[in-house]
């Protein structure tokens, strides 16, 4: 997962969100169609980290 995007047609970085999976195997569901880009950020029923250092605390907290 990359710390930041960085978008071709800019040739520099951006502050746009960094999309990224979770994985839960003990939540299998199935998601026919479903694609991951990176306009998933704005789907509804995403999960958000708005700080990137709270990424974490989610796993380890459950928060």
């Amino acid at each position: 997962m990359p710390d930041h995007p960085t978008p071709v047609e800019l040739r520099t970085h951006s502050d746009d969100p960094v999309p990224f999976v979770i994985f839960d195997s003990r939540s299998v569901k199935c998601n026919s169609g479903f694609v991951y880009d990176e306009s998933i950020g704005q789907r509804e029923g995403i999960k958000i980290f708005k700080d990137g250092h709270k990424l974490m605390d989610y796993f380890i907290k459950g928060e």
